[in-house]
């Protein structure tokens, strides 16, 4: 699994969202570095993630966060879809 700070995981998938929103046509090439598995600790809590490419012209992520203190947990499911297409 890789490690990585999830700060920076949100604030590449918003900078290869905005670049897919304006380049329509485009491939997804620069999400698919997300496929895998991703772990992230921030504080307090326990972030697990699973990125897949579904089809060319999509990719879809899920995951939990697990607050460790009370041991509460958050789902959550991302899609990403390259513009133009359904």
């Amino acid at each position: 699994m890789r490690f990585l700070n999830r700060a920076l995981v949100v604030a590449a998938l918003l900078a290869a969202t905005a670049h897919a929103a304006a380049a329509p046509g485009s491939s997804l090439n620069e999400v698919r570095w997300l496929a895998g598995q991703w772990v992230a600790e921030p504080s307090g809590k326990l972030v697990l993630e699973t990125w897949r490419e579904v089809s060319a012209a999509t990719f879809e992520g899920s995951g939990v966060t697990t607050d460790r203190a009370d041991g509460a947990e958050r789902g959550f499911k991302l899609q990403f879809r390259r513009p133009g297409r359904t």
